[in-house]
């Protein structure tokens, strides 16, 4: 026999700036070991932040909460999991939050760049900085920690784009 859920809704609350709280309610489950809930910066990466115990097989509406806390300014994507009791997981609904403001400014200087550049986002930034060249290809992975002084005298002249958490920005390498 197959699990399934009924999914009523999954919706989201922003509290106190920081804290999002993830209700989702079901109308019938069979079969349903667990919810989980997993979180992401990008939309693509997610980690699990907390499994919720499902209530197997039941005909009962049935309602869930969890808060999740210390949201990060910007986006963040959350996906809500089902997991069968045959260990099987079928991803149910998404949904994107916003802390703060969502079109955060980033600057880079400076622009065009000779041989180091930083960023400023105003925020903290916590996921690797990407740079792609033209082509597509990411020539530069750089630590969040290194945003202040980031080396690009290695790269050849040219226009590069440069990706961080909160957005995208075009600059210019000059020699």
């Amino acid at each position: 026999s197959w699990a399934t859920v009924d999914l009523d809704y999954f919706e989201s609350k922003v509290r106190d700036t920081d804290n999002v709280i993830l209700s989702w309610g079901t109308s019938s489950e069979t079969m349903n070991l667990a919810f989980k809930l997993l979180v992401s910066r990008d939309g693509h990466n997610y980690t699990e932040a907390v499994s919720v115990a499902g209530f197997g097989t039941t005909t009962e509406p049935q309602s869930y909460q969890y808060t999740y806390e210390n949201a990060l300014p910007g986006r963040t994507y959350f996906k809500l999991i089902q997991v069968s009791e045959n260990l099987r997981s079928t991803e149910l609904e998404k949904l994107y939050v916003v802390i703060g403001r969502d079109d955060v400014s980033i600057i880079i200087a400076p622009n065009p760049v000779y041989s180091h550049m930083s960023i400023d986002t105003g925020y903290p930034l916590t996921t690797q900085i990407r740079v792609f060249n033209t082509a597509g290809q990411m020539v530069k992975t750089v630590a969040p920690q290194y945003a202040q002084s980031i080396p690009m005298g290695d790269l050849p002249r040219g226009l590069y784009l440069v990706v961080t958490e909160y957005g995208t920005k075009k600059i210019q390498v000059t020699k």
